[in-house]
């Protein structure tokens, strides 16, 4: 088993996870976004984002572009962590996102080809 193989694994059930949380309104998921001042159809915007890039990342040629974009939405779920002093969730988060990032740049060939 590769490690790309055991990364996509572990990004597509996270991102997974998190946005069919986000999308079925869980009451956690909604608190959050309210305690956090945004609006709860933010959180159905992100979470259909998340369940995307959770797809993408199966699919060959769109992978490494999912993952990017995946990516791009942690920094901010680790810069509102961080914002509202959540520090446990943000060192979880920005675990997240280092693993997301390992697989961008396991797959930067596909993404940037010479």
């Amino acid at each position: 088993m590769s490690t790309v193989f055991v990364e996509r694994v572990i990004v597509s059930v996270v991102f997974g996870l998190a946005g069919l949380a986000k999308v079925l309104a869980l009451a956690f998921e909604t608190e959050a976004f309210v305690r956090w001042g945004f609006p709860v159809g933010f959180m159905y915007f992100i979470g259909i984002l998340e369940i995307a890039g959770a797809l993408g990342v199966w699919m060959r040629k769109l992978a490494p572009f999912a993952a990017l974009c995946l990516a791009v939405l942690t920094v901010g779920a680790v810069a509102t962590r961080l914002i509202f002093a959540e520090w446990v969730a943000a060192v979880v988060t920005a675990g997240v996102l280092a693993i997301t990032l390992h697989f961008v740049w396991q797959k930067r060939r596909e993404l940037f080809p010479h």
